[in-house]
């Protein structure tokens, strides 16, 4: 560190840089972001982790979106005949 102190002293600019220290807000702002990035992925992970254990159990007609989901997963079957 010394040394490169030294150069940039004599006038070698190339060899220590600027940092530009972001504000709070800034910083606030980008950990929202990143959340909110985050609970999305979390979200499409379960979204399409429905669909897949659905068909593990042979239940291939159903679509977590639709808006009667809950009424028909309550009398769907399995494809071994279970409920």
């Amino acid at each position: 560190m010394i040394r490169d102190l030294k150069s940039w002293h004599l006038g070698d600019t190339g060899v220590l840089s600027n940092v530009h220290v972001l504000s709070f807000d800034f910083e606030d702002k980008r950990h929202l972001e990143r959340e909110l990035d985050s609970l999305m992925k979390e979200y499409l992970r379960g979204h399409s982790k429905i669909p897949a254990l659905l068909y593990l159990q042979g239940i291939f007609d159903l679509k977590p979106g639709a808006s009667d989901f809950t009424d028909r997963l309550s009398v769907a079957t399995s494809g071994y005949g279970l409920p």
